[in-house]
């Protein structure tokens, strides 16, 4: 996995398993039916302590890996990283906004992504990067910078990469 978004969420909003699902597989931006590990059932669709899940675009591609991180001590670690990536940048005034931010986080997803995504898989991701940060209060912090829920980029790294 070449490439890590995290969607870290302000607000304790619950993101079910079907929800993202449908935002992922069924919105119609894949060229091709996706396919979800473990699978969309109803008995799973409103689960919302789910852990993590693949997604499989291409029958031949490596797959997106999604991961919910709601334990606490998890958060922390991510913050950490993130925070590190924060103080890396010149003095940006953004930068105690974008900490603060941070410190109130109650959640987040981390998605790991491979190398060489169409462009299909980049118009599903921004759909449902936007939309996670939506219900959730949430910032998208990608190798180019943070984003707000309006992908809109609040600050750019001088240094890409996280």
């Amino acid at each position: 996995m070449a490439n890590r978004i995290y969607l870290i969420c302000a607000e304790s909003t619950p993101i079910a398993y079907g929800q993202i699902v449908d935002q992922m597989g069924h919105m119609g931006f894949l060229d091709n039916p996706a396919r979800f590990e473990p699978e969309l059932r109803e008995d799973n669709k409103g689960d919302t302590h789910w852990s993590a899940f693949e997604l499989h675009y291409r029958p031949d591609a490596e797959p997106i890996t999604v991961e919910q991180i709601g334990d606490k001590d998890e958060l922390q670690v991510v913050i950490a990283e993130l925070r590190e990536k924060l103080d890396d940048e010149s003095a940006s005034s953004l930068r105690a906004s974008l900490s603060g931010r941070l410190s109130a986080a109650a959640h987040g997803l981390i998605l790991e992504l491979p190398d060489d995504l169409p462009d299909d898989v980049w118009e599903m991701l921004d759909a449902t990067e936007g939309y996670v940060a939506e219900i959730c209060n949430g910032l998208i912090f990608a190798h180019e910078g943070v984003f707000d829920s309006n992908l809109q980029l609040v600050l750019r790294w001088s240094k890409p990469g996280i």
